[in-house]
């Protein structure tokens, strides 16, 4: 076996250095748990009437959508998002392109940006329920998972007793 390991040894050597394709779709190869990291980050405000589509945001006043904390992520074609049974703290939202949702069933569903889902969470924020995958460059509008328990004690209070 050593005669195999100084054929590889010797390989490497002689080979060029390996240059990293800066333009394809984040990948990893740590686990297989692991997921893509975005393309860009982005702390710009969306509009009020962008946030006003999704739900629960709608149900806010627009003074408290206007403070609301968030971020937007661009992801490249074939990233993985975020993977079934993962724990998260951010509820993403599609604004841009198209994602494919893994549940854990032998069906998958694809989500447009045009599609009236995407008013909806892509997950709950606590545990994923599927795997995302991006089918094309896709923005996300990612919320800190503490929005849910806002919303849901709102929602409480208003509820007669």
């Amino acid at each position: 076996m050593s005669w195999l390991n100084k054929i590889f040894s010797q390989e490497q050597e002689t080979s060029a250095p390996v240059k990293k394709n800066t333009t394809s779709a984040p990948t990893s190869t740590s686990t297989a748990d692991s997921v893509s990291e975005p393309l860009a980050t982005s702390s710009t405000k969306q509009p009020v009437s962008v946030l006003k589509k999704l739900a629960p945001i709608r149900d806010f006043d627009d003074d408290t959508i206007q403070q609301l904390s968030h971020t937007t992520l661009t992801f490249a074609p074939e990233s993985v998002i975020f993977r079934l049974g993962q724990k998260n703290q951010y509820v993403f939202y599609l604004l841009k392109g198209s994602v494919e949702l893994q549940p854990d069933c032998d069906n998958s569903y694809t989500i447009s940006d045009d599609s009236s889902l995407a008013n909806l969470p892509l997950n709950s924020g606590k545990i994923c329920g599927a795997t995302a995958v991006a089918k094309t460059e896709v923005e996300l509008l990612s919320i800190d998972a503490g929005l849910i328990q806002i919303w849901a004690e709102k929602k409480s209070r208003k509820r007669p007793r």
